[in-house]
């Protein structure tokens, strides 16, 4: 029995070789995350937007939304990821006061090897113990954090 072919927002897995268009993915968290993490980690696996390509297209990548730190200052920062925890872009930010909600925009274009990837949100905390949150809905302005790929296929 052959199995159903994925083709979401989320789970870009059908590409055409010749009939080649513009594709857009995109996914988002549905809870705010959190991490106390002084080094880069995976927020959670429910953002990634995961693809296909092909090895002769760039692929655009990019994160958006809002985060924020609980204290009073602190350094926080959030990373466009591929494939992984290494950074391929990042934004830091310093809050000046609790909760201060920072906004994100990170974009880039990459060329990547022909078949699966994703495109995750990575973020950490300057000093260990601090909490930053990255948020889920869009209750002030536009806050809900998300990643984008657009590819050819």
């Amino acid at each position: 029995e052959r199995a159903a072919h994925r083709d979401s927002a989320a789970q870009r897995f059908v590409l055409s070789y010749f009939n080649r268009r513009n594709i857009q993915g995109s996914n988002a968290f549905t809870a705010d995350r959190t991490t106390t993490s002084a080094s880069v980690v995976e927020l959670n696996t429910e953002i990634r937007s995961e693809f296909l390509t092909w090895d002769d297209e760039a692929v655009s990548v990019s994160i958006c939304g809002a985060y924020s730190y609980t204290g009073n200052l602190g350094w926080i920062a959030t990373g466009l990821g591929i494939d992984g925890t290494t950074i391929t872009q990042q934004q830091d930010d310093i809050a000046n006061g609790a909760n201060d909600r920072l906004g994100i925009g990170l974009s880039v274009a990459v060329s990547l090897s022909r078949g699966y990837h994703y495109v995750t949100l990575l973020g950490y905390v300057q000093t260990a113990g601090n909490t930053a949150t990255w948020y889920s809905s869009d209750a002030v302005s536009t806050s809900k954090c998300r990643t984008w790929v657009m590819i050819r296929g």
